[in-house]
């Protein structure tokens, strides 16, 4: 609506223009008035909202609407000594191709405002079907990947991941679960969580600064230099990191990325940030499950482990040679005890490899490569792993979650070539005459296994095998 408001002395004219309607209202009053909003108006709408269906009538009805306007008005101006002596509607006739083009921006801002309320509600829908994910995972990689495909199925997003920050001096970012047609790009780029080039990027700054990182334009981003190529040739336009924390540790990152630019908007940002945080309570959900699942089973580990001691202490006693000793020690650890492979190797200075397998069961088909692969290196200065620290420092060496330990990153590709799950690993020193002379190695599949009560059966059992191989050594048998 547009007002031209002229100044008088003692009367002045006021046009208003409402829509397709002018009002032209002649008022009076005794003094030099300024007038800066009358507010007509909102009350000139309401009342040619009321009265539309009236100003279609014939021309002798707009005389009782042009009285009830002046009245209306009239009342307002009162109080400012200002009289309404006449009110006049009067129809304004818009060009046609003025209204064409008003009704054609109209149509496109109602068709956009269509298209994004969708977009909203399609991603809301999709999180919601994220959020029964949490009810029903039974593991955290299970929940992790089930959110991930989710999200860039049915909410639409290119591509989707979870990653966790590793401990290692370089400070590597570890992708858990990574779903989308775009899944190759994060298999290509270097991503890190330091105060590095490459610890820039939304993941990598929201796992260090812990606070929801957004990209509305990647390409127009100087602090991502380092991946535009590679982002481009993936379609990657913009992308949000999202921290999930457990105990208000940063524990990983929900990393989503969007073929448009300037793709999250502050609804879809309020959304996924609400999502977040409800992923953040089902992953601590999930680790608790796996923590009393894991405990369950160790229970009745330990309780099979002390039956395959018995057993153990007879295949001692009947072993007429080292090969017999360490064979049945072996089976005896995989099939009384229920791991999931166990071998034994012996040390062999200043020859290749420097741990020579003698014996080995469980594992399946690549049984053989496992432990070799676990025993390469053990003896050189930077063999890291948990059998190379265990034959220099003499001690017991345990890894209970191997995902998440960065000394195991040497061997980690070829495990997963391989196809091999391993969740957790003891290596245990055999010792004569206070010098290692071999390990014995043993893996499980559950993570965090290996509690404190089985590591001292174990180191018990590992020099139970060292006493009875010195017998054997000094040319007797087990009596």
């Amino acid at each position: 609506m547009q007002r031209v408001l002229t100044e008088g002395k003692f009367r002045f004219p006021t046009r208003i223009c409402v829509k397709k309607l002018a009002l032209n209202i002649k008022c009076s009053g005794e003094k030099n008035v300024h007038i800066q909003n009358l507010g007509y108006q909102s009350k000139g709408r309401r009342w040619q909202n009321r009265r539309r269906r009236q100003l279609v009538v014939p021309r002798r009805d707009r005389h009782d609407a042009d009285a009830q306007l002046k009245d209306e008005i009239g009342r307002k101006t009162a109080p400012w000594g200002i009289t309404v002596s006449s009110v006049e509607i009067r129809d304004v006739a818009i060009p046609a191709q003025l209204q064409d083009a008003m009704s054609r921006q109209a149509q496109a801002e109602r068709e956009k405002a269509e298209q994004e309320l969708a977009r909203l509600a399609r991603i809301q829908q999709a999180l919601f079907q994220a959020t029964s994910a949490l009810l029903h995972a039974t593991t955290e990689a299970q929940l992790l990947e089930d959110v991930c495909r989710v999200v860039t199925g049915r909410a639409g997003y290119r591509l989707a991941s979870i990653g966790v920050p590793e401990k290692g001096p370089d400070k590597a970012v570890r992708f858990v679960a990574v779903v989308g047609e775009a899944a190759d790009y994060l298999r290509k780029a270097k991503i890190s969580w330091d105060d590095s080039a490459y610890g820039q990027g939304p993941t990598g700054s929201a796992l260090r600064t812990g606070e929801p990182q957004v990209v509305q334009d990647f390409a127009g981003s100087s602090r991502l230099a380092l991946w535009h190529e590679l982002a481009g040739t993936y379609g990657l336009q913009s992308c949000v990191g999202l921290p999930l924390r457990s105990d208000d540790k940063v524990i990983a990152v929900l990393t989503i990325y969007s073929a448009e630019k300037n793709s999250f908007d502050s609804a879809e940002l309020a959304m996924l940030e609400r999502f977040a945080a409800e992923l953040s309570f089902g992953v601590q959900a999930a680790r608790q499950k796996e923590e009393r699942d894991r405990f369950q089973q160790q229970v009745v580990r330990l309780s099979r482990f002390q039956k395959a001691l018995l057993n153990a202490h007879g295949v001692m006693m009947r072993a007429r040679t080292e090969a017999n000793l360490y064979d049945g020690i072996c089976k005896v650890i995989v099939e009384d005890a229920g791991y999931l492979l166990a071998g034994v190797g012996l040390v062999q200075h200043d020859a290749v490899p420097p741990i020579r397998p003698v014996a080995v069961a469980g594992g399946g088909t690549h049984t053989t490569e496992i432990l070799q692969l676990a025993m390469l290196r053990a003896r050189a200065a930077d063999g890291s792993g948990p059998v190379g620290l265990a034959v220099r420092s003499g001690q017991i060496q345990v890894i209970r979650h191997r995902s998440d330990d960065p000394t195991l990153e040497p061997w980690r590709p070829r495990l997963a070539a391989l196809g091999v799950t391993i969740g957790a690993t003891a290596a245990l020193p055999l010792k004569r005459d206070g010098a290692v002379f071999g390990v014995l190695v043993v893996f499980s599949t559950l993570e965090y296994d290996f509690l404190d009560d089985e590591i001292a059966m174990l180191g018990s059992f590992a020099d139970e095998i060292a006493f009875y191989v010195d017998i054997l050594r000094r040319g007797g048998a087990p009596s």
